[in-house]
Parts: C-alpha cells; structure tokens; sequence
C-alpha cells in the first residue's frame, strides 16, 4: 500500500519512496523532477464532521426563566381587576383562590422529585418534595397571539404526514393528519413559547395516538379530539394544554422523562392560567374552547406522578358550576336545541352554540370523572350529573351526532356507517359508566348503603342480562376483528371491571379466612386484553389501562400478573400495581379497595403488614 506522504512522481509510478526531503533518492537517481503534495490545512471534512457531529448540542428551546413563586395567589394573575366575587361557577366552595384547582395549576402546591424514584416498587411513594418551578408574572396574553406555521417545522422525513395530497382520508382533510375545518393550518401559542421538536412530537403524538386510543374509532381524522384540535388549533389556551397532556403522557410512559415533564409543567401552567383568565373575565364564554380545556386539565392532573385528590375534587366541581351557571346540561338535553338552530349551519357547527358537541365534552367530562372516583379522585362532577338521570340520558342521545354535526357535509359516509353499526356498543358502555358511578356513590356512603343494597344489585343484574348478547358477540373470535367486535369489547371490558370492582367492595367486608376466590368475571377480562394487545392496532390500548390494573391486583396467577405489568404503560399505575400484589402476596388477604384509591394517588407512603 502506498504511504500518504510519499511525493508524487513516486505515487504516479506506483513505487515505493524513501520520503527524504527535498528530493527523494529514486527521483535522485533517475534525475527525474522530485513533487510533494501540499500539506493538508487542518482535519479532512469527514473528520471535521465526525467530531462536529461528537460535540453536538441540541438547542435550548425553552425560554429562560428564573423560578418564583406567584405571590398573592391567582388574585395576582388575574387578567382583569374586574371580577366580581361571587361567579355562580364559584358557588359551592369558598377560598377557591387559595385551596382551589387554580392554585394547584398555577404551580403553588409542590410536586415529587422526578429524580428521586427509588427502584423498589414498595418505597415508591416514599420520596422527598421540591418546590415547583413557577412563571414570572405573565401579562396579557389576548392580543399577542403567537402563529407557527406547522409545515415549516416538519422534518422532510415525517412531512408525508402532514401533506395536504395524502389520500388516507379521501384527500378531504387540508393537512394529512388533520380533518376539515382546521383553522388556516396554524397552531397558537403564547409569544413567550417557541414551537420546537418537543411540541412537534406532542403533536404528532395526539394526533395518531392519544385522540384515537381514547375513543372508539381507528381513523385518526374524524374524532372528537380531532375536532378539539380542530376548533382550538387557533386558541393558546387549548394548544397549551392539548401540547401539555401530550408531553406529560410521553413523560410517564413505562419511565419517568424529567426533561419532557419539565416542558409539559411550563405549558400546563400558561394554558391552566389562561383557563382561569377566561373563567374570571367576565362575559359569555365560548364553551366548547372551555369544556375543551377542562378536559385537559382533568387528564393532566390525574396523570402527574401525584394525584392532588382535593385539588381534582376542586376541579369537578368548578365544571359542574360552570355547566349548570350556563345551563349548558339544559340546552345539551335538547329543551333549548330550537332557540340554537337559528344559526347557520356552517355558524352552529363551529362556535359555542352546538348542542351536540358541548353534550360529546359534557359526556367525556362525566365518563372521565366516574371512571376517575373509582379510582380514588374526582367525583364532583360525575355526581351532578347522575343526580337527573333523565337529563343525562337525554344529553348522551344529543352527544351520538357530535361528529357528524360538527364535521357537517365533509363527515365520510363510511364514518356514519361506523357509528351506526357501534351505535349498540356505545349506548352499553354509558350504562356501564352510569352504573360505575352508581357504585362509587354506593360504596361512598356507609349510611344509606343498607337500603339501597337491593337496588345496587337489581342494577347491575339488568345490566349483566343485557351483556348477554355482547358476551356472545365477543367471544366470535379469538383473534381481533373489525371496529364492531373492538367497541364490543371494551364495553364488555368496562362491564367486567365494574363486577371486579363491586366484588372487590364485598369481599372486604368478608373477614373469614380463607379470602372468597376470584371473581367470576376475571377470566372473561383476561381473555378481551389477551385479544386486545395482540392486534396490531396498538393505538388503543391505553384505554385499557384501568382494566387490566383491576385484573392485575384480583389474579391469583404470577405469570398473568407479570403479562399485566409488562402491557401497563403508566409507571404510576405499574408501580402501584407491584406494591398491591407484592402486599397480597405477604398477608394472604385482598388489599381493601380504598387504600388501593390511596395507592393509585400516591397518597400512601408504604404498607407495614401486622404479623
């Protein structure tokens, strides 16, 4: 091989040369003109690049901030100094400024040390607490709307999502992922934020996976939360919030991400704080933008690493007021659809004034919020809604064309057919939902528990005879199928739950020895999630996370338990989970249901079993 530093009439020969300087001693000999290349000038490109590449740094999106806290509460926050006292949606529960849900999104209450996770599943709710980091004062945010425009951020790699040619819609949507209406193709956020590679992928995130795993469609274009994005695309508010849920999902997703929770925090925190400007400003607001961000907030709160239960609580009933302030429950039920039909129909569809699409978030708030008290959080809301069981039974038949009423001619006609054809396994899964919440109040009140025993049952015995027919359709196959046998299965799973969950209540009123067995409803579940995380369609298994927590701590079998805690993508839940089992397994006994609650909020330290 020839040497680099040989001269060049020796290169040209292909000889070997001895490299003596001026003039080697073939050119010498031969009298032939000795050339030597010029010295090279630093490091070639390609190592210039390989250590460029080594060196690296990614750019600091964030804007720089010093820690403080807010001092004066939300009261100094407000957007305006005209806010009167006594708001009906603030009726119900007083010092909301400073024990309220506002006090808690706007950062005063302290939160868990991300880096303090011990790797023992028995002490994960013993760690120390830091202060949260906190906004400088934020002005007025109304006039100076920031607009990114979303193709200009894509990387070329990833736009064949985003172009407005692509036919995985019917080419009806203006942007790829996006479905009709999207407003100008832009997306809003707060001048003080810049629109980087963390919001991008929370984005793209919500848009393919968290709007369709948490409803009942696989097209990621024609569903409510599609339509939430749809009409805040151009609110601030919204986005922040929409971006906020989004990172904090991918933050807690099988491992703690301090650095995507720490982003998610900062825009939980402008969007939280607009909300409270809205709510306090006085005037009509638009309500489908602020059932929108209750929304998120709800999904946000209960999906920190420490569920604030009170501050939820706060929350709940803050919508509740707000529903009932502006009769909102009423004109969803249908007795005020004919004073809003007066509008046009492209007006309807797109403001405050849609029925339909206000009783679709009114209906996820509730479902959100019973779900959540079985859990061990929230419940106020989902309380005042079952209190007029007519009224929401009326405001879920308004909720069934939310979609297509938003959407309007645009809507496929495939779509319809779909919500024709799930039309039955939707209307089981609310019932499911109502008698959950039934169940919460049920167990909730040791007073009247006594005489509303009969009916409890009688209840859940009509429900469980009209899951017959479900039961049936589910086990068809044990393989996963269309959209029909996927929206039947998870009614029948929630169905299951809700046997898992009363069985659970009455086997710990049971002190005999040895413990009843498992409830009779576990193996059926066990069968849906085996069904369910083999399909390929993997975007909607996180609206099983709850199931199969509930099937997880009621299974007797190790390898099912282990299955089960390898499918749980909330490390909180999962975590809880090995500490619940890791308990049963020393004393022998089911943990009572409501230290579960405390266990799931990280409301309890460790658990000390008597000897």
């Amino acid at each position: 091989m020839m040497s680099k530093a040989c001269c060049i009439t020796c290169r040209h020969k292909k000889v070997k040369c001895d490299e003596e300087h001026p003039s080697c001693g073939r050119c010498k000999r031969l009298g032939e003109a000795c050339t030597w290349p010029e010295p090279q000038q630093g490091r070639t490109s390609t190592e210039k690049r390989r250590r460029e590449k080594e060196n690296w740094t990614p750019k600091q999106i964030l804007p720089n901030m010093q820690p403080t806290l807010v001092a004066g509460g939300v009261d100094s926050l407000a957007a305006t100094p005209a806010v009167e006292p006594s708001l009906p949606w603030t009726e119900g529960f007083s010092n909301l400024a400073t024990t309220g849900w506002e006090e808690w999104c706007l950062g005063q209450y302290t939160t868990p040390n991300l880096e303090a996770l011990p790797e023992d599943p028995t002490e994960f709710f013993d760690f120390e607490k830091s202060l949260d980091q906190d906004f400088s004062s934020v002005e007025d945010m109304e006039d100076t709307t920031f607009y990114f425009e979303i193709t200009a951020s894509i990387p070329s790699s990833l736009r064949h999502i985003w172009d407005i040619s692509s036919s995985n819609f019917g080419g009806a949507s203006p942007l790829g992922m996006m479905a009709p209406g999207f407003q100008g193709n832009r997306i809003a956020l707060s001048p003080r934020f810049e629109f980087g590679s963390s919001e991008r992928r929370a984005l793209h995130h919500y848009q393919h996976f968290f709007s369709v795993g948490q409803t009942t469609k696989r097209a990621t274009a024609w569903t409510t939360l599609g339509a939430v994005l749809s009409l805040g695309s151009s609110v601030p508010m919204v986005m922040h919030l929409l971006i906020a849920n989004s990172l904090v999902y991918l933050a807690t997703c099988y491992a703690y991400d301090v650095h995507l929770f720490s982003i998610a925090q900062q825009h939980f925190k402008a969007g939280a704080q607009l909300l409270v400007e809205s709510l306090t400003g006085g005037g009509e607001p638009d309500h489908a933008i602020i059932l929108s961000a209750f929304y998120f907030t709800y999904c946000y709160m209960t999906k920190c690493k420490e569920i604030d239960v009170q501050a939820v609580l706060q929350l709940g009933k803050a919508v509740a007021n707000h529903v009932e302030h502006y009769k909102l429950d009423v004109l969803c039920s249908g007795t005020l659809y004919q004073s809003a039909t007066g509008c046009s129909a492209q007006a309807l569809r797109l403001s405050k004034n849609n029925p339909s699409f206000l009783a679709r978030m009114i209906m996820w708030l509730y479902y959100q919020d019973a779900i959540g008290c079985s859990m061990g959080h929230g419940g106020a809301f989902a309380s005042y809604m079952a209190a007029n069981g007519n009224r929401m039974r009326d405001i879920y038949k308004m909720s069934t064309t939310a979609l297509e009423s938003f959407w309007g001619d645009d809507y496929p006609v495939t779509e319809i057919i779909d919500d024709v054809e799930n039309g039955a396994s939707l209307e089981f899964m609310h019932e499911v939902w109502t008698c959950l919440q039934y169940v919460n109040q049920y167990w909730e009140n040791p007073d009247t528990r006594i005489s509303k025993e009969g009916e409890v049952e009688q209840i859940i015995a009509a429900l469980d005879q009209k899951a017959q027919s479900f039961s049936r359709l589910v086990a068809i196959s044990s393989t996963p199928g269309s959209s029909l046998l996927e929206n039947a299965d998870f009614a029948m799973s929630y169905h299951y739950v809700l046997l898992i969950f009363h069985y659970r209540h009455k086997a710990n009123l049971n002190k005999c020895v040895p413990q009843l067995p498992p409830c009779p409803a576990l193996t059926p579940l066990l069968n849906i999630m085996q069904r369910t995380f083999s399909s390929k369609h993997r975007t909607h298994n996180e609206r099983y996370m709850w199931p199969l927590f509930l099937a997880g701590i009621e299974t007797e079998d190790a390898i099912h338990r282990e299955w089960i805690a390898g499918k749980i993508a909330d490390t909180r839940m999962r975590r809880a989970l090995e500490l619940i089992c890791s308990v049963q397994g020393r004393t022998g006994r089911r943990v009572d249901i409501k230290l579960v609650k405390k266990i799931l909020c990280g409301q309890v330290t460790s658990i000390m079993p008597l000897s």
